[in-house]
């Protein structure tokens, strides 16, 4: 539905020549993409989005063109060009007092430096995110996004005993379904580091995640649940069913056109062995 109405509006964006009303709609489509794992087309719609954005030469198309086009390369796996165009995606958007934008750049700065072990620099982004939220009295439920992943930065860096209730409450309150995944599978790697010797826990809340991303066909998502899954299956000794649910991973990122994903997993994935 989101895809059908920014559509329209890009169509009538550009019956009249108008580059300011294409360039958020095109940002926002290619994010749906992501979403959807269809990379190709998200990535391409960014790209495009971009070059129009730099023609034109103004920030309030800068800021959405260079934070679509930071998050499809993020998904991607390109994580050096990722960062550099979610940085230009918050500046810009901080200049033009854009909250929704910056948020959007933050976050997804956050999950990228989280998966690339920059684990100083994504708590100082999730820190920022979050006072954005509090600051406007806007998006609560990506504040318990926000918290669930402030958590994971702050445990990889010191294991520490935690409320496991405050973190099951974050879920219980995340209103935003297609996403609920996300904030399972977070709840489960916390869990993986802080209670090694005990991974029921963690296993109950990554298979929640496997189930809602299928449910909701959040194919990229779906992917990292399996990564996951394949590295707790490791740690429990089940090597035969680790190999099976990173050849599912590895095929689903394939299918989702994350070629950058691929590679960074399976390198890892030996790593562990």
């Amino acid at each position: 539905k989101a895809q059908l109405n920014f559509n329209k509006c890009m169509e009538l964006s550009s019956a009249v020549n108008n580059p300011t009303g294409m360039s958020h709609p095109k940002a926002l489509v290619s994010y749906a993409y992501c979403y959807q794992g269809i990379l190709e087309k998200a990535f391409t719609l960014a790209k495009e989005g971009l070059a129009e954005a730099e023609q034109s030469g103004y920030l309030f198309n800068k800021a959405p063109a260079y934070t679509s086009y930071g998050i499809s390369c993020y998904y991607k796996g390109f994580f050096s060009e990722g960062e550099k165009y979610l940085l230009l995606g918050a500046d810009c958007s901080k200049k033009i007092s854009q909250i929704g934008w910056e948020f959007w750049a933050l976050l997804n700065l956050s999950n990228l430096y989280l998966d690339i072990g920059e684990l100083t620099r994504a708590e100082d982004s999730l820190a920022k995110s979050l006072l954005i939220l509090r600051n406007a009295q806007i998006l609560p439920s990506w504040g318990y996004n926000c918290r669930i992943a402030l958590t994971k930065v702050r445990v990889l860096d010191n294991p520490r005993i935690l409320n496991l209730n405050e973190l099951t409450a974050c879920f219980d309150n995340y209103s935003f379904k297609v996403n609920r995944g996300y904030i399972a599978r977070n709840i489960g790697e916390v869990l993986l580091t802080i209670r090694k010797e005990n991974l029921t826990d963690a296993e109950f809340w990554i298979q929640k995640a496997i189930q809602n991303d299928h449910t909701y066909d959040v194919r990229w998502s779906l992917a990292r649940d399996y990564t996951t899954y394949a590295k707790l299956l490791l740690m429990k000794g089940e090597h035969t069913k680790a190999d099976e649910y990173l050849q599912k991973s590895v095929n689903t990122f394939k299918s989702c056109g994350a070629e950058g994903w691929v590679a960074k997993i399976e390198k890892e994935y030996q790593a562990h062995r």
